[in-house]
């Protein structure tokens, strides 16, 4: 008998990450995003969950965290520095079949 050792996400040619959809987790340091940017990702979700997920609890506390996810049938954006929260109409997403989403963000800082 011999076993096989997987270590989800696992990076694919030409096809990007795989996650198993169950408890994997990929940790980026130092990521720092735009104020102008896409997220998207092919899914086929199970129930509402997180898509993309970012904090930072470096003074102990999460003040600063950016959630991207579905919430039932819709799908939501939520930013937590400034309270930015949006999400879509309902019936966005169908549990158990695959989907293709994008959320467009664009911050504008101005005093």
């Amino acid at each position: 008998m011999s076993s096989t050792t997987v270590n989800d996400p696992y990076l694919t040619f030409e096809r990007g990450l795989s996650f198993d959809g169950h408890s994997c987790w990929m940790t980026m340091d130092s990521l720092m995003l735009p104020t102008d940017f896409t997220m998207w990702a092919w899914i086929r979700p199970s129930k509402s969950g997180a898509i993309y997920s970012s904090s930072d609890p470096s003074d102990g506390v999460v003040q600063d965290s950016i959630h991207f996810g579905v919430r039932g049938t819709s799908l939501e954006f939520e930013t937590k520095l400034d309270g930015g929260y949006w999400k879509s109409a309902p019936n966005q997403v169908t549990m158990n079949d695959w989907a293709y989403v994008d959320v467009r963000v664009n911050w504008d800082y101005q005093a």
